[in-house]
């Protein structure tokens, strides 16, 4: 016989102009464990128990639906979505759409074809969760499901292989990035606008027939897994987006605790959102791991992450020149760059070394650091705020003021 352990739920009224009178709504007892709970963005309570998911109506304290099929669920099995009355529920390589109000499932990935889910992406904009996988006979299989109501919009068998990424680009449009290839998809329909290789090395593959089609497929086999870091970025008006990409490899060297060393390369490419095709002849290349971009007048402003001393540059969006730095090789910053600011004199950076955090401020026009030294920053950035004549930022241990023209 299984025993149940009494769990008491309280929602509290809090007035917010006196905190000192509290007032017990209602309590209710949950006879089971108690995994998390969550209180969605209708105001309804989700509960993960042992025996199963539970809704319950924050106003009375009713318990509205459960299911037993989502007993001992996870919290990162759980993913509410955004301006819809649906969150997902991962389970087996099946996924669910759950209506948070009735708890009816709405969508069920298994009965709509999938045996097996690779990957699935929430895209807000045009209302879609995008899944892909296999289905039963072990072909590849991608359905695209509204969040609004649960319905299926369309489904396909393109062979994509692995996906890295997919994002919206404005029109109905999205834009899948595979390993090889990236596709325009329009996406109410599913039809593919346009598919093309992502780099002059996946070209190469294509041209090698049959061989080539067994480097790629063994290439997606061992890559199943991998975490692969890809960034996406179109910068507003424009018939250009950009892909960057991480690549590591470790030195040989080992620290003093005895680890392998390893050095990162972010690597950038440039696409024309009309047809796909290349816009540079080759990537850009910059030492340290994936950071963060900024797409300015004058060229394509990197911020890498290249540990204790790193180096950031500004790109001319044709000719892939530096022009920052002697010879245009860079400036050189303590840390690696891990948030940004811009404001109307320039740019706060924020970087950090193995123990450190550090501000730095960037004047994009003349290319320089005006700061005389970097501030040393105590705990680590979470919060900047920009103030009339200087810069608001909050640490994990502090809240400080920072005047921007001398640091």
């Amino acid at each position: 016989m299984t025993s149940f352990k009494s769990i008491l739920i309280l929602v509290i009224l809090c007035p917010l102009l006196n905190f000192a009178q509290v007032e017990v709504n209602w309590n209710k007892q949950i006879p089971t464990d108690i995994l998390w709970q969550e209180v969605t963005a209708l105001g309804n309570l989700i509960v993960s128990s042992r025996e199963g998911l539970i809704g319950v109506n924050t106003e009375t304290g009713d318990i509205s639906w459960s299911s037993r099929a989502f007993g001992n669920l996870g919290r990162d099995a759980y993913e509410e979505l955004p301006n819809s009355p649906f969150f997902t529920v991962t389970t087996n390589n099946t996924l669910h759409l759950i209506d948070q109000i009735s708890g009816k499932e709405v969508f069920n990935s298994e009965n709509a074809g999938l045996q097996k889910i690779a990957s699935y992406y929430l895209l807000y904009n045009t209302d879609a969760i995008l899944v892909a996988g296999t289905d039963h006979s072990g072909e590849p299989l991608m359905v695209s499901v509204k969040m609004s109501d649960g319905s299926l919009s369309w489904s396909m068998n393109e062979e994509f292989g692995r996906i890295i990424a997919a994002n919206e680009v404005g029109n109905q449009e999205l834009l899948i990035v595979t390993l090889f290839n990236n596709y325009k998809i329009n996406a109410d329909t599913g039809a593919i606008i346009w598919k093309e290789t992502n780099s002059k090395e996946a070209a190469q593959i294509d041209d090698m027939g049959a061989f080539g089609a067994l480097l790629k497929k063994a290439a997606n086999n061992l890559s199943a897994d991998m975490d692969i870091q890809l960034h996406f970025y179109k910068p507003e008006g424009g018939d250009v987006f950009y892909l960057g990409s991480q690549q590591e490899r470790q030195s040989g060297m080992t620290s003093s605790s005895g680890a392998t060393t390893v050095n990162y390369t972010n690597h950038y490419n440039a696409y024309n959102i009309n047809d796909g095709s290349l816009v540079w002849n080759e990537d850009l290349e910059m030492k340290g791991a994936l950071g963060q971009v900024s797409f300015l007048d004058k060229g394509i402003l990197v911020l890498p992450d290249d540990g204790n001393r790193t180096k950031i540059n500004l790109f001319d969006y044709e000719t892939q020149e530096g022009l920052w730095g002697k010879k245009g090789r860079g400036i050189a910053i303590k840390g690696g760059v891990y948030d940004y600011m811009e404001s109307r004199d320039g740019i706060l950076l924020v970087s950090r070394t193995a123990n450190k955090d550090f501000l730095n401020f960037l004047d994009p026009i003349a290319g320089v650091i005006t700061f005389e030294k970097p501030v040393k920053v105590d705990g680590t950035i979470v919060g900047i705020v920009p103030l009339d004549n200087s810069i608001l930022y909050i640490t994990t241990t502090s809240m400080n003021i920072l005047n921007q023209h001398t640091g």
